[in-house]
């Protein structure tokens, strides 16, 4: 809030780097445990890895030569991936030492306190990174090796998407100016004057934010796509997708369906209302994928989603500067503007307008 605030009287702000930063800061405290700063020191050498490593991944998908694990070595691409992978996972596996280390030294002076350090510990909040490291302590169920996977794979998948969805959600929502007042509106039942912080029973009170997030995702799915492969030979239509295949689902397309969303190119928050979803096929809206294989941190990345976008509805007013038909789309590991998401973002409290000269697509 303090960062956007500089900007508030400037003339327009590409709103996804300054999200994306944020989303970074929170994964890397959540999963780690760890205040990386990302927003007033981007240059951090572990932020420019996460960042280099997503590139990378896709320059190798689009690339079939660099398929081959025996070679990919042998490329330059190749050889950036490998040094940045192996100072991602060093800084890795230090912390998972160094936190390591410590807990066992909490755990031996608890012993000697009667527990009373070990009580307190467990009463804080802690990050995934501990809750796995009690449980590689106490069970020897999990390895070391296989937590920094964990830590690796959250945080990987758990920043760009959900900065994505935050991006989107704000640029819409400063598209149609009758949607943030019904934002606002709702907001300001819920907090009043009040400046404290967002707490779980707000985020449930948060229902037509809710409908404005998932009707984001609908138009613009931070995973245009996604594949399975067939386990049994599978009959669609008149076509027999043979067993040992592989299905891949066109999120993008399938949420734009007329037969399930009417006038499918409209934003319309309502389109989630609990009245306007009875009878919804359950896969007709896909966001986070589907079945055993879905998105492990989606209930995780909805929250974030809320609380993030209804701060910043809570001091600002957003008008979105370009049209939809002027954004162009890059598919990549995630969807994401070509360009800039050029935005104005003006403080609540100097009641400025914005309702003049929008954009009504």
């Amino acid at each position: 809030m303090d960062i956007l605030d500089k900007h508030s009287n400037e003339k327009y702000v590409d709103i996804l780097p300054f999200i994306a930063r944020c989303s970074l800061d929170i994964i890397c405290e959540s999963v780690m445990g760890t205040e990386m700063h990302t927003q007033t020191k981007s240059t951090s050498p572990y932020v420019k890895r996460v960042i280099e490593l997503s590139s990378l991944v896709f320059e190798r998908v689009l690339r079939p030569w660099l398929w081959i694990e025996n070679i990919y070595s042998f490329f330059p691409l190749g050889r950036q991936f490998l040094n940045a992978s192996a100072f991602v996972h060093e800084f890795t596996d230090k912390l998972i030492s160094e936190r390591k280390q410590a807990k066992l030294k909490r755990r031996m002076s608890s012993d000697d306190s009667e527990g009373s350090n070990e009580s307190n510990y467990k009463r804080k909040k802690r990050a995934l990174l501990d809750l796995l490291l009690d449980e590689h302590i106490q069970n020897n169920s999990i390895s070391e090796a296989e937590i920094r996977e964990e830590v690796d794979t959250f945080t990987f998948e758990g920043h760009e998407s959900t900065s994505l969805v935050m991006s989107w959600t704000l640029y819409l929502i400063g598209l149609h100016p009758w949607v943030q007042d019904k934002v606002h509106e709702e907001l300001d039942s819920i907090f009043g004057e009040s400046e404290r912080e967002v707490d779980v029973e707000d985020i449930k009170d948060m229902k037509y934010l809710e409908c404005a997030v998932k009707e984001s995702m609908r138009l613009y799915p931070p995973a245009a796509f996604f594949g399975r492969e067939i386990r049994e030979e599978l009959q669609c239509g008149e076509y027999v997708i043979p067993k040992g295949g592989l299905c891949y689902v066109n999120t993008y397309l399938l949420h734009r369906d007329p037969k399930v969303f009417p006038n499918p190119e409209k934003f319309d928050p309502d389109r989630f209302s609990p009245e306007n979803s009875v009878g919804r096929h359950p896969f007709a809206y896909v966001p986070f994928s589907a079945g055993p294989r879905n998105c492990i941190g989606q209930r995780f990345a909805l929250m974030e989603v809320k609380t993030v976008v209804s701060s910043i509805l809570r001091n600002f007013k957003v008008k979105s500067l370009d049209p939809r038909d002027r954004i162009n789309l890059v598919n990549e590991i995630t969807m994401k503007p070509e360009g800039q998401v050029r935005i104005q973002i003006r403080r609540r409290t100097d009641n400025f307008d914005f309702k003049a000269n929008y954009y009504y697509p």
